[in-house]
Parts: C-alpha cells; sequence; structure tokens
C-alpha cells in the first residue's frame, strides 16, 4: 500500500464569508417572524374559511346554548314554585282539617254540656221527685200515726164513759132509783167528773164548760127523774133514766173532735146530732178542669196558634210544641177570684211563664216567672197592652209593677196561684205567697189567660170566684 502524501488543509481566512453569516442570521430571523405573522393572520382570517367555520352559526350556537341555559334555569325556577304551590295546599289543607277538628270537637264539647245539662235537669227532677214522694210518704205516716193515737184517745173515752155507767149503776142499785139522796150524790159525782170527760171527748182547744151551770144541769136532771131532750153540754153524761143510754161511737166522737167547740151536741131518738157548724161558706168553683186537646180546641178557648198543642205522652195534660204560644178563656170574671194554674215545668236553660188576667179591650195584666232549669229566679206582675197578644207577650215591651228576685226549687207539678181581692193582687207558687201588690187603678172585670214556653206540659186550670162571671 502506497503512502499518500500528507497535504495539509488551507483555512479560508477570506473576511467577506464572515459578513455573508451575519446578514443570513438576520434575515432568518426576519422571515421566521413573517412566518409566524402568516400563520397567525392564517389562523384568525383564512382558518375558518378553509375549514367551514360560521360567525352567525357560531352566534346562534351560542344563543342556544345559553337559551337552553335559561330554559333550564326557568323549568328548575316552575318547579320550585310547583313544590311551593303543593306545599301550601298540603299546609292548607292540613289547617283546614284541623280548624274541622276543632269544630267537630267544640261540637262535640257543646253536645256534652247539652247532655250534661239535661243529666242535671233530670237528676234535679228525679231528686224532686224523690224528695216529694219521700215527703208524700211521711206526711201518710204522720196522718196515719196521727188517726192512730186520735182512735186511742176515742177508745179511751168510750172505756172511761162505760166505767163511769158502770159505777154509776152500781151505786144506784145499791141506794135504790126513788132515792133523792142517792140522785144529788150522783149528780155531785157527774158535775166533779165533768171537766175529765170533756178532755178525753174534745180536742185540747174546747173551752171548759161552766162547773156550776154543770152542776145546776144534774141537779135539775136529777130531781125531775125524767129523761130529758134538752141539749146536753159537751162532755156531760145524762143522769140515768128509763131511757136506755146512747154510747157515742169512735166515728161520732171523732165527727165531734173535727167540729167547732161553740155548739153542743143533741141527742135526740139516741142518736147524737151537732147543729150547723159556724164556718164560712166555701167559695164555689166555677171551673176545675184538666187539660185536654179536646178542650183546648172547642170554643172556650182562643189561642195565636192552632198547631202548638199535642197530647203529653209521659203525663196527664197537654204539651206544648211551640215556643211563646198563647190561651185565652172565653169567659171574662169579676173580681174577687183566684186562679190555681198548674203546670210540669219544661226542662230547658230558661223559660218564661205568663199568667194574664184582668184581659179587657185595652191592657191586662200578668204575672211573671223566670226560670233556670227547675229553679224559680225572678217573679213580677206587668201590665201590658192587648195589642202585644197579636204576637206575643214581652217584658221588654211592657210596664213592670213589681218584681222578687228569688232562687226557689219547682216541683214536678208547679202550681202558679193568683189571687185578685181588695184592689191587690197576690201571687204564690206552690201554695207559698211570695209577692203581694196593691194596684193603683181599680180592675175591672177582664178575660184569664196564660203563655208558656216550649216543652211544659198543661196540667189543671181552677178558677175560684165569689161572684157569678159575666159573659
Amino acid at each position: 500500500m502506497m503512502n499518500e502524501p500528507n497535504i495539509p488543509k488551507r483555512k479560508n481566512k477570506s473576511p467577506l464569508r464572515v459578513i455573508v453569516n451575519a446578514w443570513g442570521c438576520l434575515l432568518g430571523v426576519i422571515m421566521l417572524g413573517a412566518g409566524l405573522l402568516v400563520g397567525f393572520a392564517g389562523a384568525v382570517f383564512f382558518a375558518p374559511v378553509i375549514l367551514g367555520y360560521n360567525e352567525t352559526a357560531t352566534a346562534q350556537a351560542e344563543f342556544a346554548t345559553r337559551l337552553a341555559i335559561t330554559q333550564q334555569a326557568q323549568q328548575q325556577r316552575d318547579n320550585d314554585l310547583q313544590l311551593r304551590e303543593s306545599g301550601l295546599l298540603i299546609d292548607t289543607t292540613n289547617q283546614a282539617m284541623q280548624a274541622q277538628g276543632t269544630r267537630e270537637a267544640l261540637d262535640y264539647s257543646g253536645v256534652l254540656l247539652d247532655q250534661t245539662a239535661t243529666q242535671s235537669q233530670q237528676r234535679i227532677f228525679a231528686t224532686q221527685t224523690a224528695s216529694v214522694a219521700q215527703s208524700n210518704q211521711l206526711r201518710t205516716e204522720i196522718a196515719n200515726n196521727a188517726t192512730a193515737t186520735q182512735n186511742t184517745i176515742f177508745q179511751q173515752a168510750t172505756n172511761a164513759a162505760q166505767q163511769f155507767r158502770l159505777t154509776e149503776d152500781a151505786l144506784n142499785n145499791q141506794s135504790g132509783r126513788n132515792n133523792d139522796e142517792s140522785r144529788v150524790v150522783v149528780a155531785q159525782a157527774q158535775a166533779t167528773l165533768t171537766p175529765t170527760s170533756t178532755q178525753l171527748l174534745l180536742p185540747s182547744d174546747t173551752p171548759t164548760q161552766n162547773p156550776v151551770a154543770v152542776s145546776n144541769f144534774a141537779a135539775q136532771a136529777a130531781a125531775t127523774n125524767t129523761p130529758t131532750d134538752a141539749p146536753v153540754p159537751n162532755g156531760i153524761i145524762p143522769p140515768p133514766s128509763d131511757t136506755p143510754i146512747h154510747t157515742p161511737t169512735s166515728s161520732q166522737f171523732e165527727a165531734q173532735s173535727l167540729r167547732p167547740t161553740n155548739t153542743a151536741p143533741v141527742m135526740d131518738n139516741n142518736t147524737v146530732l151537732f147543729p150547723p157548724t159556724n164556718t164560712p161558706t166555701p167559695v164555689p168553683m166555677t171551673l176545675d178542669e184538666p187539660f185536654t186537646l179536646e178542650w183546648l180546641q172547642s170554643t172556650d178557648w182562643q189561642t195565636n196558634t192552632d198547631d202548638a198543642w199535642a197530647e203529653a205522652e209521659a203525663l196527664e195534660g197537654v204539651s206544648v210544641e211551640r215556643a211563646n204560644a198563647w190561651l185565652l178563656y172565653n169567659t171574662v170574671y169579676s173580681v174577687p177570684y183566684r186562679v190555681n194554674f198548674t203546670v210540669a215545668p219544661a226542662i230547658v236553660l230558661e223559660s218564661e211563664y205568663f199568667l194574664i188576667f184582668g184581659l179587657d179591650e185595652n191592657e191586662g195584666y200578668a204575672a211573671y216567672m223566670f226560670n233556670e232549669g227547675l229553679a224559680a229566679k225572678r217573679l213580677a206582675l206587668y201590665r201590658f197592652d192587648r195589642r202585644l197578644l197579636d204576637d206575643q207577650l214581652d217584658i221588654t215591651l211592657m210596664e213592670e209593677l213589681t218584681s222578687l228576685d228569688l232562687d226557689m226549687l219547682l216541683r214536678s207539678e208547679t202550681t202558679l196561684s193568683l189571687i185578685v181581692d181588695d184592689g191587690q193582687v197576690t201571687l204564690s207558687i206552690n201554695e207559698q205567697s211570695l209577692l203581694l201588690e196593691p194596684l193603683d187603678d181599680a180592675l175591672s172585670a177582664g178575660q184569664i189567660g196564660m203563655q208558656v214556653p216550649q216543652g211544659a206540659i198543661l196540667q189543671r186550670l181552677t178558677i175560684s170566684v165569689d161572684e157569678i162571671p159575666i159573659g
């Protein structure tokens, strides 16, 4: 192998080559910047055209996107509103249900209160009925005891009289019937025993006979020795005679004890006769009728309504089916008179009763009773205009003459009484006088009637007068 010659390389040391490299670098930098500018401009201005981009479509797409977002938000708000509306409906329904429940609870409480009031009235009525029954039983027992005691007293008096006669007969048998001295002794013994027999035969309020008069009578009877029909003083047994002596029975003793003691019995045919008593002449009963539906529907009565009356079921009488129904009796009465109106009170919380009297063509009077349940709370006397009867009586339109507040338990059969006499009026409840009022004007003849509440039962009407009614 041949060795090639080692030729040394020459270095270009020309200055022009160095200058060309500097300008080339600057030109490269400029071209790079221009390329960047051209690329950016192309990307901005020419790329959408080249790639098919559209600004309108892009804007519309953006608007559609924003619209979709807005609609979604609106839909969400609508959903929220619907939820709130549903919640309000539920709350309203709950409140309505609560209010309905409260009303039903209040209604039930009211029903309970009414039931409690009714039960209370029934218990009061039952208690009153039991009290009346017990009182009647006690009065019956007292009357029976009094009758038994009276019979015992009469029997003791009869035994004493019989023993006295036996003793008298024994004395007469010993001394003889024609012995005047014995008769005088017997007469004195009779005079001595007279107060004792009088006390046995007569009530405690019988006046004591005069002993001197008794002795004279006995002596005269003994001296004559003949039967006598002269009046025998109370408690004096006639002297013995041939005529059989009548022994009064227990019924005759009872009759004698019930009579006034200012008269003496008379022996007539061996029977004790009593002269007429000096008791006042009884007031004639011009009306004493129980209420019946047939009677109320007759021409004896006039009323403001015909369908307010019906036959009572529980008690005897006529029940009132409508409120504030009134009745007027078609007979005019002149004073003095007494009215007894018996009614079974209505079992209600409050009730008003009017007993009308002295009603003429212009005005009339009314006794007023206000009740709470079965208790009378007020009693009053009113004057009113007859035109009020075109509708019903109302105390706010009437003239009050007098009134009385009270707290009186009524009976199952309550009697409201009215006495008109000598220019004054007396009001009573169950025979208990409670109100006495003089009248300024003389009361002329007038009608009698009543106004009663619904639920009451009319039982009896009694009118007693001293004169025959006119009209």
